[in-house]
């Protein structure tokens, strides 16, 4: 996986990106938690995504968890480990796999297998050539009315973010990474996808009280996880689905008031 980042002291913050974003869109929110903590901060572009390769193992989600898995055995010690979206899913699940109790966990609006009715849900139950073209084709301005949902954003920013998802998924690489992921997320039967992880897989494990979710209320596209052990830490914020790109202070600011009392 291809990594961007600043060096630092302590415990080290390993934030994931999910859908239609890639580690580029979180660096605002890691350069406020570095300036917060001094801590190293990482962020990663799943693989197919960004700057990185697709990944080896052909199923979506298990190839993506094997990939972040593979990253996290080179870090010794403690850490703090960020997903948003999807990549809430992925590091969970990569944390419980990794045997680890040294791993705190931050999910931002984790995206399994919770969304809701939807045109794309509908569409990701088609075939995965016919998907990736759909993602390739999509105009600017239908980007635009999807994230348009996210009405506590200025519709500049939104506007901005919608061309550079236009632009990503021009590459058969990038686009083809989210087909798989969609199809895990709304069918479980993309293209080699076996793992059928619900996301009460991990909420049940020891992690539990070492993990707190920000879930924004207005996001129209997934519900919470109703299998979340309630253990977990929850904080609302009232934002739609990508808070964490558009809001990267307020959310830096609850992670670390959160993990400061966690000591």
């Amino acid at each position: 996986m291809a990594a961007l980042g600043w060096d630092g002291e302590g415990e080290p913050w390993i934030i994931v990106h999910g859908l239609l974003s890639c580690a580029d869109e979180m660096l605002p929110l890691g350069e406020r938690l570095r300036e917060l903590t001094g801590n190293p901060v990482w962020l990663v572009d799943l693989a197919g995504f960004g700057r990185s390769p697709v990944h080896q193992k052909s199923e979506a989600f298990e190839g993506q968890v094997h990939e972040l898995l593979t990253a996290l055995r080179e870090l010794e010690g403690p850490m703090k480990l960020i997903g948003h979206s999807v990549g809430g899913a992925i590091a969970a699940t990569a944390a419980i796999r990794s045997g680890r109790t040294d791993i705190q966990l931050g999910l931002l609006q984790p995206a399994g297998h919770n969304s809701n009715q939807t045109a794309l849900r509908m569409a990701s139950r088609m075939p995965r050539g016919f998907v990736r073209t759909l993602l390739a084709g999509r105009s600017e301005a239908g980007w635009n009315r999807m994230l348009q949902s996210n009405r506590d954003t200025d519709h500049r920013v939104i506007s901005r973010f919608a061309e550079k998802v236009r632009s990503s998924m021009q590459s058969p690489r990038i686009a083809g990474a989210h087909t798989d992921l969609l199809r895990w997320i709304h069918t479980g039967k993309g293209k080699g996808v076996q793992d059928k992880l619900s996301m009460g897989t991990w909420s049940k494990a020891d992690q539990a009280k070492s993990t707190v979710v920000v879930w924004g209320k207005e996001d129209e596209d997934y519900h919470y996880p109703e299998e979340i052990d309630p253990q977990v830490k929850c904080v609302d914020v009232p934002y739609g689905h990508y808070f964490p790109v558009f809001q990267p202070h307020e959310t830096a600011a609850i992670l670390v008031e959160w993990f400061n009392t966690k000591r």
